[in-house]
């Protein structure tokens, strides 16, 4: 499927932090300093002329792996005996059957969820995610484009009779959108707010230098990202690779993207004096 660039009124709640210069920067539980964590410092970030493209294997005990630039992280699938696995903040994308242009109210259904904390990934199916979700209640969530995958776990809570509200992790400041933040920041930036210029692969692109697999085929020579809903309702064992594959890649550029576009917040911070009203 592909995500709409739509945008919600998500926000994240603002406190002052003291940095040195005795000013002071937004910041939420999502964003506790600007400093950047890992291997998103803009003079090291991937670079495409030197990387390939993501490339994804798998074990037969289970594991996956997925070498992501320079970097590679583990992936398995979350089953609820596990309970939480993931201790901070993570990126969470869903996979889901094809979005319905003809009817824009209709949620697509949830056929795999991916999530990613920096260190390792974990595969959610649709049946488990509401159990997910639960062992992780305290966890900020990135998301790109919150306001689909806000709506598609909603749905999928809904569907199954759960009472839950995914959007009060929204109200409680614990929800970020790398789609919105990149647009906030070239309107900041560049006088423009990027409506076609922030898709996921194109942030991917133009910030960690790695073109995700938004084109693989499966060996018929069918769309992968297309063809999720066929996986609806069937074992986890039945997704081929080629569909792992394509899932891991989203929540790991998600998390990059997220991290290193926190990079650009102090110069933008530091200059906005300078702005008219």
């Amino acid at each position: 499927r592909e995500k709409s660039h739509s945008q919600s009124n998500t926000h994240l709640e603002a406190v002052p932090v003291p940095i040195k210069s005795g000013k002071a920067i937004p910041s939420s539980r999502l964003h506790p300093e600007t400093k950047n964590p890992r291997k998103t410092d803009p003079k090291r970030r991937e670079d495409a002329k030197t990387k390939s493209s993501p490339i994804f294997t798998s074990s037969p005990s289970g594991e996956y792996r997925l070498a992501f630039g320079l970097s590679s992280y583990p992936f398995r699938r979350w089953q609820p005996s596990f309970g939480r696995v993931l201790t901070g903040a993570f990126a969470l994308d869903t996979e889901t059957t094809l979005i319905d242009d003809t009817r824009p109210a209709s949620i697509p259904t949830l056929v795999l969820g991916m999530a990613f904390d920096g260190q390792q990934g974990w595969f959610v199916t649709a049946d488990d995610m509401p159990a997910f979700l639960d062992a992780h209640t305290t966890n900020p969530l990135i998301f790109h484009n919150a306001a689909f995958d806000l709506a598609v776990l909603q749905a999928t809570y809904d569907r199954r009779g759960i009472a839950a509200d995914v959007y009060e992790r929204v109200e409680a400041g614990r929800v970020a959108d790398t789609q919105i933040l990149t647009r906030l920041i070239s309107l900041g930036t560049k006088g423009h707010s990027a409506r076609s210029q922030c898709s996921l692969d194109y942030c991917s692109k133009n910030h960690l230098g790695i073109a995700l697999p938004k084109d693989l085929k499966t060996p018929g020579g069918e769309s992968v990202r297309l063809t999720f809903g066929r996986y609806l309702g069937k074992p986890f064992e039945t997704l081929p690779a080629e569909y792992l594959h394509y899932a891991a890649t989203d929540p790991v550029a998600t998390w990059l993207v997220f991290h290193h576009l926190k990079t650009l917040l102090p110069a933008i911070e530091g200059s906005a004096e300078q702005a008219f009203g």
